[in-house]
């Protein structure tokens, strides 16, 4: 039992932890990604890709294409959920929704960032790693940067990972965010007014 209790520990820090290597992100040659109001780095040798989600605002494929990191953005949200809350609540969400059982899962939540990564097996019996960092700058503002992957391509990119978030950067400031954000709201209470049914 001993023995079982201290490999589901090592397996659970190996996913949050890079056990295994993998270089820093410092010592690849990157490129500055600015796209929407964020600003961060990636390696140079990552291919663009087409983002699979209507809020995506990037995404990229290492060149083996066993790794995928989509950037998402939500502005304007409600202001409802904890930068906990609101990570656990999106991780359930993906785990419900990619793995054929109950994933393997990790998670930290920090001052700046909630991370949770699981490990499983999909619909079809593949081996699959999803990593979600959410980056709540503000109350109404989120950021998602998530990751598929296999489990080595996984564990040779953790560190690659980690400095893409901790590069992660806006490139607005504080005004511009929230002429952002009103508009947003402004945009989206009109859509709505614009679905209901004339008497």
């Amino acid at each position: 039992m001993k023995k079982l209790w201290l490999a589901a520990l090592t397996l659970a820090l190996c996913l949050l932890s890079a056990c295994g290597g993998g270089p820093e992100l410092s010592s690849l040659d990157t490129e500055t990604v600015e796209e929407d109001c964020v600003s961060f780095l990636r390696p140079a040798a990552w291919q663009p890709a087409e983002p699979a989600s209507a809020y995506g605002i990037c995404a990229f494929r290492n060149e083996e294409e066993s790794l995928s990191l989509e950037v998402v953005g939500e502005l304007g949200t409600m202001e409802y959920y904890s930068l906990e809350e609101l990570g656990g609540e999106t991780a359930q969400t993906l785990a419900d929704s990619l793995f054929a059982a109950e994933p393997d899962t990790e998670s930290r939540c920090t001052d700046d960032y909630y991370s949770s990564v699981m490990q499983g097996q999909d619909e079809d019996g593949q081996d699959l790693v999803c990593r979600i960092d959410l980056l709540m700058p503000y109350p109404s503002v989120h950021y998602y940067l998530l990751t598929l992957a296999t489990p080595a391509a996984y564990q040779d990119n953790v560190r690659v990972l980690d400095g893409i978030r901790e590069s992660f950067t806006l490139t607005k400031t504080d005004e511009e965010i929230y002429h952002m954000i009103q508009e947003e709201r402004k945009a989206a209470a009109e859509e709505a007014s614009s679905e209901q049914p004339q008497e």
